[in-house]
């Protein structure tokens, strides 16, 4: 997925909100003169395996996230 997150389908929406990021006005992040351009400047590019995320102009102007893969089992990590 690679799109303005105001274009984001719901599923995605809700998988972003699952790992702590959230697409929605926050009250604080206006005081601080974060969202400005919100949300029209922001944009995000979800890995087809999900394994990793990059946000464009959230708290920062480029963020990536690298995310762990899911193991069954401890078993299975090792």
């Amino acid at each position: 997925v690679n799109t303005l997150t105001i274009k984001l389908e719901d599923k995605d929406k809700e998988w972003l909100h699952t790992i702590g990021i959230s697409t929605e006005r926050n009250p604080e992040q206006d005081a601080a003169g974060i969202n400005d351009d919100f949300p029209i400047g922001r944009g995000v590019f979800i890995h087809d395996q999900k394994s990793f995320v990059v946000l464009v102009n959230f708290e920062d102007h480029l963020e990536l996230l690298v995310l762990p893969e899911e193991k069954e089992t401890i078993k299975d990590a090792l």
